[in-house]
């Protein structure tokens, strides 16, 4: 059985890694925003996907979103 304490706490993880999540893609989304090459960039390197990408498809052939994500 989980005490109030530990609930707390895995309430609070969950909480802040989301929170994590939201802020980093919230960043992420407003630096495209306020760069509309890179984002136009980036649409046309998507739009080249045929499919469902894998990892690898990440990090080798959508080298300006592995560099977005790294950046944020």
């Amino acid at each position: 059985q989980v005490s109030f304490l530990g609930r707390t706490d895995l309430t609070d993880t969950r909480v802040a890694g989301f929170e994590s999540s939201t802020l980093t893609l919230g960043f992420a989304l407003s630096e495209l925003a306020r760069n509309p090459s890179v984002q136009t960039q980036l649409r046309h390197e998507l739009a080249q996907l045929t499919g469902e990408p894998t990892y690898d498809d990440f990090t080798t052939r959508l080298p300006l979103l592995d560099a977005v994500v790294r950046e944020t």
